[in-house]
This record gives structure tokens, sequence and C-alpha cells, in this order.
């Protein structure tokens, strides 16, 4: 992980940063640049401001002032961060190899594809079962690879291995399984979406599918991206428990009235497409940093470790 994240300023309309920092996720931090050099020349003031890189949050939930640090998801009532659109879409998401040797990134590009593939694969050829593909960057997932095991006819998960992986353990002791891309999971007409190591980078790709997605959702501590607070349990995805109780009783829920279960995947996939634009992902980013500079008490100045990005 990053030792420090990077702070940045912006001054007279130009971005600068910390010239020792974003040696860790240096395309990380070249995603969240994209953006900033975007908004820097229509900031009215300067402005400072720190933001976190790393996949998991900084700020404590606690009764002291917080740090007003920048980052991609955080846990309600656990977590303060500032929440800011994550770097991957610019560039700088998960590399699965061989599939993205180079990260998901380019949201443009990915966007279109699933669109694409979307209408290739209609509700009506879309096969009928619960489909999960993804590492195991948090035990709560294995909740639905157990689930699959029980249930093969309803629900399809298996593990695949990560960066991390070192044995049959971090599989659940199953032989790992191939990885699938982000278009191959729209042959399927429900998609189940869980947090890993903070909130899963899938979501917004998999609404795209035109499935019905399952998302576990915690009301007590629920894990979430600057656009989640914008969707409607039961309107764009359908909620589960973390744990996953009720998973086999909404699935069959949804295969027993499938023309609703076919108009929630298009609210989903619709919301995605209409809201999260790449011009969306930049207004978002003017709107906070013009919100944030307001709240600063001084005007901010150049240090000399300060370098023009």
């Amino acid at each position: 992980t990053a030792s420090t994240p990077p702070s940045y300023k912006i001054i007279d309309g130009k971005l600068y940063r910390n010239s020792s920092e974003c040696r860790h996720f240096s395309a990380r931090c070249s995603g969240v640049e994209h953006y900033l050099l975007r908004a820097a020349p229509r900031m009215s003031r300067n402005v400072e401001f720190v933001i976190n890189v790393a996949d998991y949050p900084l700020v404590p939930e606690t009764p002291l002032r917080p740090a007003p640090v920048m980052s991609f998801s955080k846990s309600d009532g656990r977590h303060r961060d500032v929440l800011y659109p994550t770097w991957s879409f610019s560039q700088g998401g998960p590399c699965l190899h061989p599939i993205y040797s180079n990260g998901i990134g380019d949201w443009n590009g990915t966007r279109q594809q699933l669109l694409a593939v979307a209408q290739a694969h209609p509700w009506s050829n879309k096969t009928d079962v619960a489909f999960f593909r993804g590492s195991r960057t948090s035990q709560e997932r294995d909740a639905v690879v157990l689930l699959s095991l029980a249930k093969p006819e309803l629900f399809d998960a298996r593990y695949t291995k990560n960066q991390a992986y070192k044995s049959a353990a971090d599989t659940l002791n199953l032989e790992p399984a191939p990885y699938v891309s982000l278009p191959e999971h729209c042959k399927y007409r429900y998609l189940i979406n869980m947090r890993g190591v903070a909130a899963s980078f899938r979501l917004r790709h998999i609404l795209l599918c035109g499935s019905a997605v399952l998302h576990a959702v915690d009301k007590n501590s629920n894990w979430r991206e600057f656009f989640y607070p914008a969707m409607r349990p039961w309107i764009h995805y359908v909620p589960l428990l973390p744990n996953l109780r009720d998973a086999e009783d909404k699935l069959l829920f949804l295969r027993a009235n499938p023309d609703w279960a076919k108009r929630l995947a298009a609210e989903g996939a619709h919301f995605i497409d209409k809201h999260l634009r790449d011009s969306d992902v930049a207004c978002y980013w003017l709107r906070l940093l013009r919100r944030f500079s307001r709240l600063l008490s001084y005007d901010a100045t150049l240090r000399d470790n300060m370098r023009p990005v």
C-alpha cells in the first residue's frame, strides 16, 4: 500500500502534485489526474486536497473532527472519507491476466462494449441462473460460492485466482475457475455483486448488462461508491443480506416473475447508461472540488515539493 496518499493543489487553474508521491500506484494517480486536469482550468479558487489511491478508506468514524481525505469507497457508519469517482473510470483498474492485462479502465470504451453485448444477449436468451466470478478479496464472498455448491441449479459461483493466490485454500479448496470477462457476464439473467476489499468495481459494469443484479448490502456498514446513493433498491437492483440467507428466496421470486425482473434489469442499465457517462463523472469531480474549495478558510499556495502534473 502507499505509505502516504498523494496531495494535490490547483493554483491559478493549474494542477500540482507532491513530486515524491504516487510511486506505488502510478496508474491510479494517472486515472485520477485525468479528471483533475479537466477540472483545474474551470476552478475559480485555489484549492489543496489529499486523495487516497489505496483500496481502503483512511478516515475512521470518531467523535473527533474528521480529516478531509478523499477516497473512492467507504463504509457508512465506519468512515468519514469524502467520496470521489474511482481512478478506474480512466485507468488503473484491476488487472486480470490475460483478459485485462492493463486494468479495466477506459470507461467510455467499456461502457459502449457492454451496451452492445447486452443487445446481443437479450433477456430471453440469457442463461437462467445467478452468476458470480471473482477472487476471494473478502470472506463475505464465501457465502455465494457455498450457495452455488448447495444449489447448482440456481447459482453458478466460483472463485478465480488473484495476485495474492497461494493455494487452493484461497478458493475454498476448489480448483480456481477461469477468469470471465465483463461482457461475458451479460450472458446470464441474474448477476451477484458483493464487496471485495472495499466496494466492488464491478457494479456499474454488470448493471449495464441488462441483467437483474442482486447486490449484497449491509445496512449497518454499507460499502459504497459515490453514485450508490442515487440508486434505489427494488428499482435498479435487488438488495441481498451480506450473508445471502435471502438469496435463494429472492432469486426464486425473480424467476417466478420474469416480466418484473426484466423491467428491473432494464431500469438498472438505464440508470448507468444515462447518469454515469464520462461527462457525468467529470461534472461530479468539478462540483466536488468547487464545493471543497469553499470550505477552505485560507488561500492555497505552492510549496517547494509541488510539481506541475
